[in-house]
């Protein structure tokens, strides 16, 4: 499962003398495995589908807002958070950097993107403003998680809630108006969601995505940096379960330190290799998992062995 395919007739010749039966054996089969190119791409896969970079093919932008939308825009987006993660997982480092790290792989439409100069190699590693600290700040996750010509707060924070912390965010109530289409109302459009959450049936589950999501307000749809919406000053302050704060590359300095985010991981990397969601009699198997990636510095290796 960490090579993403069957095992090798070497591997499976091993079980048949009895050459995985121990702790020992399987640790060290594993950590063979690891050093197989082919961990390369089972190791992509996980980390796509963690960051659901599936979105990007399937969310819409407003052509006339944004005529540079396009096949190669969505590529450059998903190779560089991809490169981040690939160059993390070489240096087996902590995984936490991807929420703090302002290293960039830019191609010219994505230094477009980000209004900093094109380094002119796509292979360069560039480093990036402070703005641009962390893959929530990027835009892979901020235009998968957006409108057409809208930001949303909410599918930006939900998916911070959901994907990194693991808490469950139910849908909508049955019958409750979700868009927000409201030609007179006057204000930003996180003024018009705070002003949609004094429902209680909305209240509920909002509060719980888009305290987080208001965090990413200074940059749009795309994923461009801007400081007004609708002609309004942009109001980037959030709460993360008790922590204020401003901007996305604060938020995601958060969620690095947020004591849900160790299970997270691991709950995701458990997902993925063993191919279903936790059971029940898994979750003492998960613990484990859990304070090895902590012992071991949120190293990756360290979590998959």
């Amino acid at each position: 499962t960490l090579l993403d395919r069957p095992p090798s007739p070497s591997l499976s010749a091993s079980a048949d003398v009895d050459l995985l039966s121990t702790t020992e054996q399987i640790r060290a089969a594993s950590s063979e495995a690891l050093l197989d190119a082919a961990s390369t791409a089972a190791l992509r896969a996980f980390f796509a589908e963690w960051m659901e970079l599936d979105q990007l093919d399937l969310v819409a932008k407003d052509p006339e807002l944004y005529p540079q939308w396009n096949d190669t825009l969505k590529q450059a987006m998903a190779d560089e958070v991809l490169r981040v993660f690939e160059a993390t997982v070489a240096q087996d480092a902590d995984l936490r950097s991807l929420l703090t790290t302002t290293d960039g792989y830019l191609t010219p439409g994505l230094a477009s993107l980000y209004g900093v100069a094109d380094p002119g190699d796509p292979g360069a590693v560039v480093a990036l403003p402070a703005e641009r600290a962390g893959l929530l700040t990027r835009a892979a996750f901020l235009a998968a998680n957006a409108h057409s010509s809208l930001t949303s707060p909410t599918h930006r924070g939900k998916y911070v809630r959901s994907r990194l912390l693991c808490k469950d965010v139910s849908p909508p109530p049955a019958g409750v108006v979700t868009n927000l289409d409201d030609a007179d109302f006057s204000g930003t459009l996180r003024d018009q969601l705070e002003s949609h959450v004094t429902d209680e049936q909305c209240a509920g589950c909002h509060n719980d995505m888009d305290p987080i999501g208001f965090a990413f307000e200074n940059y749009g749809p795309l994923g461009e940096w801007r400081e007004t919406d609708r002609g309004f000053p942009v109001d980037a302050t959030a709460e993360l379960d008790g922590v204020f704060l401003e901007g996305g590359a604060a938020m995601g300095a958060a969620v690095a330190a947020h004591d849900r985010l160790p299970a997270c991981i691991a709950a995701n990397a458990w997902s993925h290799v063993l191919g279903h969601l936790r059971q029940q009699p898994e979750s003492e198997q998960l613990d484990v998992a859990t304070d090895a990636l902590q012992d071991a510095g949120f190293r990756l290796s360290e979590l998959l062995l």
